[in-house]
């Protein structure tokens, strides 16, 4: 089941390191303005933090995850917010099609 999960994780972080810049560039225009979209992740976090400790609490110790799983929560929660300023920062930029060299005379 672990390699079944990690399997879904990396497929699904693939495909969105894909799709996510083309719906940007789709929806926003590629406008510099979509980076304070960025911003948005805050109250949804902080939001779906709630949710999940309030709707599922931890009642019986043995729910409790090993201590390692802090530090994996901790580093991606670090790193996510850089993923997304990368993701937003490929959809910004301009796709030149048919680019063709100027030739100078």
């Amino acid at each position: 089941m672990n390699v079944v999960i990690l399997v879904f994780s990396l497929v699904g972080l693939l495909l969105s390191g894909y799709g996510f810049p083309k719906l940007i560039r789709h929806w926003l225009g590629g406008r510099k303005t979509s980076f304070f979209s960025l911003l948005l992740w805050i109250p949804y976090f902080m939001i779906l933090t709630y949710i999940v400790a309030a709707w599922f609490p931890i009642i019986d110790p043995a729910d409790k995850p090993n201590p390692v799983t802090g530090l994996i929560a901790i580093a991606v929660l670090a790193l996510y917010p850089f993923y997304l300023a990368i993701l937003h920062l490929f959809g910004t930029t301009p796709i030149t099609e048919g680019m063709e060299e100027d030739q100078v005379t």
